[in-house]
């Protein structure tokens, strides 16, 4: 019996005890390198218990010159890929991050996206999939920007954030 106490103990112990909260996604991250090796950074917001992420800029602080110009939408790829919104629709389930979407701007596709947080709450890893399932993709590693007073003349107001219209309705 004192085996079993022990071995309950020990596997409470070492499992992830946190609760993921909004306060833990919302803020500025680092994105993985891109085509050009250039390391975007997301704007991570909450709006009617829903997270979505807007790319505004690079890690040195350059913002993306570049039009949406292989977008799906023909009506936009005339707008800039600064202040796009690329995650659309994440939400909390079971300390998960689930039923998400986001928009590769280089590639001009949707991928469905899920993704956890780490314990101590520096990373994120999403898996962006071609299917609903989640079995074919890739993963996608974004850090946490530890100091964030470096990009907040690009950041929009929260009044902004929450006028802004999702990339498009999920399918």
């Amino acid at each position: 019996m004192k085996n079993i106490t022990l071995l309950i103990l020990l596997v409470i112990s070492t499992s992830s005890t946190f609760a993921l909260e909004a306060k833990d996604l919302t803020g500025m991250w680092y994105l993985p390198k891109n085509n050009d090796g250039l390391i975007a950074v997301a704007n991570l917001f909450q709006k009617d218990n829903k997270f979505y992420g807007i790319g505004f800029s690079y890690s040195d602080g350059e913002v993306n010159p570049n039009k949406d110009i292989n977008n799906p939408d023909p009506a936009l790829r005339d707008r800039l890929i600064r202040n796009s919104m690329i995650v659309n629709g994440i939400e909390i389930q079971n300390n998960k991050l689930a039923n998400g979407e986001i928009y590769n701007p280089e590639a001009g596709k949707y991928y469905y996206l899920n993704g956890t947080l780490s314990d101590d709450k520096k990373t994120i890893t999403w898996k962006a999939t071609i299917d609903k399932a989640g079995l074919f993709g890739k993963t996608l590693i974004w850090t946490k920007v530890e100091d964030p007073t470096r990009f907040t003349n690009s950041l929009h107001s929260p009044s902004e954030l929450n006028s802004l219209i999702p990339i498009r309705q999920k399918q």
